[in-house]
């Protein structure tokens, strides 16, 4: 249902552009609606952004070749793609863009929901699970792979079911020879198979197991399961190298110490398998469908609407206070900023000036302290996944 009372800022062809859902450094998400009442979220690229250049454009025509045919309740269904098109700004402006028209998901990232609101229990874990493994499997059927499953790219729509998002990096199972592997090194670190790491030639259905192997694990604990990556120098994954299972979910169960069942048996065995060392090792999908932890509780539609109702609310009211909350003495901070390309980033309390320019920006960091032999320029305590959410999530809303 269109939501009439947002006013219209833009047009692009047959779509009125309304409230932005997303930004990011290469493209901006909006809400949009024709005149038939039908909702979509429009994905535009701004041609004179330099990062939108050739070969960005062929990895995108690559992508909506590969996504545009896909027909799955969990995987977001592209509608149109259009390479160059005017869009017509309610000031008059006009600017020459590259669109993609999605159906829109508006039930927020499973990475907002776990970082935000807390880790999962095993029974929720597995309603949402059991959906990213249907979404994959049919992706597989249609011989694709992913190379880039994290929780930013797991969306839920507004009944709270998955959505699988972000095809730019999908390949042919079959490899771009024929051989079945592929061997670009694509994704995020934190996510990919040893074996992509290390830079051999990989099966991508392993592939994209592993990475969804991380994802149920960082539903249930709020936390991914290795350090940094799958290295073995990684001092948790190098414990799954080792053959040391036991201590790897002994260092995780004393995160948890008023509950000495935190980790089911079965959930133990089952992330243990899919995280493997060696790809020979690990379970395939079918293995992965009949493995006993498949067959626990699974929570109901129900369960699941009334608890993620209950944790956008809390998302909702942590955003008003965080609205809300009196700036910092400016005097007392150090102020610095870096530019990146056209956005500056500003550390510290923003001037008139700096607020009203559209490519200035102030992600939440940490008060500047000294440190020795260092030449960094943003300082933080945060993972540089939420330093980047914090940073796309303050673009300013200029087209």
């Amino acid at each position: 249902m269109v939501d009439t009372v947002a006013p219209v800022k833009a047009t692009l062809d047959h779509y009125y552009l309304t409230k932005t859902l997303g930004a990011g450094f290469s493209a901006k998400v909006k809400l949009a609606h024709k005149d038939d009442g039908s909702e979509y979220a429009i994905k535009i690229f701004d041609l004179s952004n330099s990062q939108n250049n050739a070969k960005f454009m062929n990895l995108l025509r690559d992508e909506v070749e590969a996504t545009m045919k896909l027909n799955h309740q969990h995987i977001v269904k592209y509608h149109e793609f259009n390479e160059a098109s005017i869009m017509k700004k309610a000031n008059g402006k006009e600017a020459t863009v590259a669109y993609i028209a999605q159906e829109p998901i508006m039930g927020g990232e499973l990475y907002q929901y776990v970082n935000s609101t807390g880790a999962f229990s095993e029974k929720i874990c597995r309603y949402f699970f059991k959906q990213m493994i249907k979404g994959l499997h049919y992706l597989h059927t249609q011989g694709l792979c992913h190379r880039d499953l994290k929780p930013e790219n797991i969306l839920l729509d507004k009944n709270f079911d998955v959505k699988i998002v972000d095809f730019g990096f999908a390949a042919p199972l079959a490899g771009r020879q024929g051989s079945g592997f592929n061997s670009t090194k694509l994704g995020s670190p934190m996510y990919m198979a040893p074996e992509i790491l290390y830079n051999d030639e990989y099966q991508g259905q392993g592939a994209d197991l592993f990475a969804l192997a991380i994802i149920l694990f960082s539903m249930r604990s709020r936390h991914q399961p290795f350090d940094k990556m799958a290295g073995k120098k990684d001092p948790f994954y190098k414990l799954i190298v080792q053959n040391r299972a036991d201590l790897f979910w002994k260092a995780w169960q004393q995160y948890h110490p008023d509950d000495d069942n935190y980790y089911s048996d079965e959930f133990k065995d089952l992330i243990t398998t899919m995280i493997d060392f060696y790809p020979q090792k690990r379970p395939l999908m079918a293995d992965i469908i009949g493995h006993p932890w498949m067959q626990g509780e699974c929570a109901t539609h129900e369960e699941v609407v009334k608890e993620f109702e209950e944790r956008k609310e809390m998302i909702k009211q942590a955003e008003k206070e965080q609205a809300v909350k009196a700036p910092g003495d400016s005097k007392s901070q150090t102020r610095r900023s870096v530019k990146v390309q056209n956005w500056t980033f500003v550390s510290g309390d923003m001037t008139a000036e700096e607020k009203a320019d559209s490519y200035t920006v102030s992600p939440p960091l940490k008060p500047y302290g000294e440190v020795k032999k260092c030449t960094t320029t943003l300082y933080t305590d945060l993972l540089p996944e939420e330093v980047f959410r914090c940073l796309t999530k303050e673009l300013d809303d200029g087209y």
